[in-house]
């Protein structure tokens, strides 16, 4: 019985190698699996750059002038901004070249049919030479003296100014007895 349990035990590093080669496996699958999720590149700038190209088929009137191909446009970064919030980074790579590339498209046959560009940032200059508006002077506070306060004076309806508009009392007035 011995040498039958002799024969069945691995030889002298023959249980390591096999360790060895399950861990390799095991390592070269898990950074498969998580590579897609863990180190996929965001499409920032591809985002960026439709959303500018819409604006410019936009600012030329691609949206009344080619209005199919500004909706297919508009159609596609709303796609491509769908599947980047939901993470699906190369989809809406894909859906955000598509965009841009329609947007383009949109704005160049705009121009092509005689659109012009209209800029839809405000204008850095000033519409009239006199823009400065003079200050508005603000009339001075009037405060209420200490000892109407101390007297119970202050339980007015303005908050305590006697001389105040609609307040019924004269400022001018000495105050009420105890």
């Amino acid at each position: 019985m011995l040498k039958r349990l002799k024969s069945h035990q691995p030889e002298k590093g023959e249980g390591l190698r096999s360790f060895s080669l399950f861990a390799f496996t095991a390592a070269l699958t898990l950074v498969a699996a998580s590579a897609c999720s863990l180190t996929a590149v965001r499409p920032v700038q591809i985002m960026a750059d439709t959303s500018a190209a819409l604006k410019a088929a936009k600012e030329v009137g691609a949206d009344s002038m080619t209005p199919e191909l500004y909706r297919r446009a508009n159609e596609a970064y709303f796609r491509a901004r769908n599947e980047y919030r939901m993470k699906n980074f190369d989809i809406a790579r894909d859906y955000a070249l598509r965009a841009k590339k329609l947007a383009e498209e949109a704005e160049y046959e705009s121009l092509r049919l005689g659109a012009t560009r209209s800029s839809m940032t405000p204008s850095e200059e000033p519409t009239s030479p006199n823009t400065t508006a003079e200050p508005y002077d603000y009339p001075t506070p009037t405060g209420t003296p200490a000892f109407i306060l101390e007297q119970g004076g202050g339980n007015n309806a303005d908050g305590g100014n006697p001389g105040a508009p609609g307040s019924g009392t004269n400022p001018t007035s000495t105050p009420p007895p105890p």
